[in-house]
């Protein structure tokens, strides 16, 4: 197999080097971006940036006579090549954008380098090991050290406000020109009344969908699901830690065809019925709706197959998780709320590295069935990270359900002849908005087929 060559550019390493000797402005740029470790040739351009380094910690004005002096004090001004090799880099004379070019390559080669070794060490580290480990956690660490990596390649300066605002406009002018008819900047929820409080689904926001169990928080996001999917033709991810690919698709089938699940779990269909369901598998078909069933995922996990699948499906566009409590960390923390706290975070990275809306199924507390009142942000179990990290937080309420302790919605589909015989009304309170207004409004919940419609006439309440 032929050697492959190194990631380095020797000649742009020189040039940063004879940019600091010329212009202090440079200087400092070049050290707060750079480190001695970011140089390939370390005999002799690491040990002058170093030299350079100290005589700015020193305040001494940077010229030939002081970086000699600075060398010989180092005892290394034979070991770079001597004045000779000074005075070769000291010539070199660029602008100002071609010196500042060049530190980019400086930097972004050392960048590639320390992804090679990464992989390399992750590699006979893996080998090394007495016994093999799961490969969860061989993943999620080679793909935490590639993020950690990668986000160091900003230097942190500060930002220019006029590139803000600029850079601001063409966003605004681009979501006007594609908004649509229910003036939504992001993606379609398929719901009027979410789509003006939230402005549609937003990249790289977190969005918390919670309820009590058995109240209709996995239907209604399986709409979510679906409506993004067809709606706006983007991929969507679905991680569902409880049900398996077949129960989610009964519940897809049956929302999209109108037809109760029961009924062709059965084979108690109707002509017409089998009419609709053939037509549902039609429009299914037109979505890319992709499934993990994996039981007890990890964050990791999540975070490698979504960074894989972006690579290869730029198209990909919102992603479900069901649900939060059943998602595992590759090592555990001492406490569960512990363990929250880091998977919350670990979520609301992905979001923003990936440039994706998440939506995260949670649970409530059952403190709001026990007062007899509807939830609040409050109720939400385990951690207060939940509240804290979320963009926004939806939190679901089945009155007469919740109220009256009925029995488990689906122990009553007893009326498999009628598809919309069992019927019940949801509150969704939009409880924490990050970009916009609070408030609550009505669906129909049509639980035989799992859908969730708009009311005709919604009694719309705007937060306080």
């Amino acid at each position: 197999m032929a050697t492959l060559p190194v990631p380095a550019s020797i000649d742009s390493e020189k040039a940063v080097l004879g940019a600091m000797i010329a212009s202090r402005n440079f200087l400092i740029e070049a050290i707060d971006t750079l480190s001695p470790t970011d140089f390939y040739d370390q005999k002799q351009n690491a040990v002058i940036f170093k030299a350079l380094i100290s005589l700015y910690k020193k305040n001494i004005e940077v010229d030939n006579v002081a970086l000699v002096n600075e060398l010989n004090a180092m005892k290394a001004l034979d070991k770079i090549g001597g004045i000779d090799y000074l005075l070769n880099i000291s010539d070199i004379s660029l602008s100002s954008s071609d010196a500042s070019y060049h530190l980019k390559i400086v930097r972004d080669y050392s960048i590639i380098r320390t992804l090679f070794k990464t992989t390399d060490d992750l590699k006979e580290a893996y080998f090394n090991k007495p016994t093999t480990s799961d490969i969860g956690d061989f993943l999620e660490e080679y793909t935490n050290k590639v993020v950690s990596i990668t986000r160091n390649r900003a230097t942190g300066d500060f930002v220019d406000l006029s590139d803000v605002v600029t850079n601001l406009n063409r966003k605004i002018e681009a979501k006007y020109r594609q908004r649509d008819k229910n003036d939504v900047t992001g993606l379609d929820t398929g719901y009027k009344i979410l789509n003006s409080l939230i402005n549609g689904w937003q990249n790289g926001s977190i969005y918390i969908l919670a309820a009590r169990p058995s109240v209709g928080k996995t239907a209604l996001a399986l709409n979510f699901l679906w409506q993004v999917a067809y709606l706006t033709k983007k991929t969507v991810v679905l991680f569902s830690v409880e049900m398996n690919a077949e129960q989610i698709v009964e519940r897809i089938l049956s929302s999209v065809s109108s037809v109760s699940s029961r009924k062709f779990r059965k084979g108690n269909v109707t002509d017409s019925d089998l009419i609709a369901l053939s037509e549902a598998e039609t429009r299914i078909n037109t979505t890319k709706i992709l499934i993990d069933d994996t039981s007890g995922i990890k964050v990791g996990d999540i975070r490698t197959k979504l960074s894989k699948l972006k690579s290869r499906d730029p198209n990909l566009g919102f992603v479900v998780i069901d649900y939060l409590g059943l998602v595992r960390l590759n090592n555990p923390l001492p406490s569960n709320k512990d363990n929250i706290d880091e998977i919350m975070r670990t979520l609301k990275s992905i979001a923003r590295d990936l440039d994706l809306p998440i939506l995260v199924l949670s649970q409530l507390s059952r403190d709001n069935e026990k007062g007899k009142r509807q939830p609040m942000l409050s109720d939400l179990r385990d951690s207060g990270s939940i509240e804290q990290d979320a963009d926004v937080v939806m939190l679901l309420h089945r009155d007469a359900y919740q109220k009256t302790n009925q029995v488990d919605q689906n122990t009553i589909e007893a009326n498999d002849a009628n598809d919309f015989s069992n019927n019940d009304t949801i509150h969704v309170n939009v409880a924490k908005n990050r970009q916009g207004p609070t408030g609550e409004f009505l669906l129909s919940f049509l639980m035989n087929i799992s859908k969730f419609v708009e009311l005709t006439t919604n009694s719309f309440k705007q937060g306080e």
